[in-house]
């Protein structure tokens, strides 16, 4: 039997690839002259299971960076175009079409480690739609993923595989997550 994965937690986690290469690629800073040059713009490429691929270009002069999301045959699937701070971390997002229609937009919010633990996702007329916290590990491993709908109703819940175990699959709560 094929299960079937709730549009909520497609679109976490969706999100969170972009998110987590945007966190792991470094920015370094050049001086010259006591005056600051502009920084390199950074592009990776990650290449999923599923045959698409992610392209991320990361600009730190503009405070910005964009995620783009392509099928087996090149044909781009979603942009993600994000908003970065001072240093070079996303605070915000907004998702297109494929034809470049705003979809969504996002905010993110963070720990004491710096970490992301919430992204709110909202429409475009910055309607609240969902919630998803992120829940770590020690080590900082991300350990669960909850969603919750508008009201606050959890909606779907995930925990990672623990240890040497297969992986736990999500736990679906009333109905998914509209998309616009």
């Amino acid at each position: 039997m094929k299960s079937k994965k709730s549009p909520a937690l497609c679109l976490s986690l969706s999100l969170l690839i972009p998110l987590i290469v945007l966190l792991a690629s470094g920015r370094p800073a050049h001086a010259q002259d006591g005056v600051d040059a502009p920084k390199p713009i950074h592009v990776t490429e990650t290449l999923h299971s599923d045959g698409t691929r992610t392209v991320m270009t990361t600009n730190p002069d503009d405070h910005s960076a964009e995620s783009q999301t392509f099928n087996q045959a090149n044909k781009l699937l979603e942009r993600i175009v994000y908003v970065l701070d001072e240093q070079g971390q996303a605070t915000g997002a907004t998702g297109y079409s494929p034809k470049g229609k705003a979809l969504y937009k996002l905010t993110y919010k963070r720990d004491e480690q710096n970490r992301v633990n919430e992204v709110d996702t909202f429409t475009v007329n910055d309607i609240l739609v969902s919630k998803t916290v992120y829940h770590y590990a020690q080590g900082g491993k991300v350990i669960g993923v909850d969603t919750y709908d508008a009201n606050g109703n959890q909606i779907s819940a995930s925990t990672a595989p623990p240890p040497g175990g297969g992986a736990t699959p999500p736990k679906r709560r009333g109905y998914p997550t509209p998309r616009q």
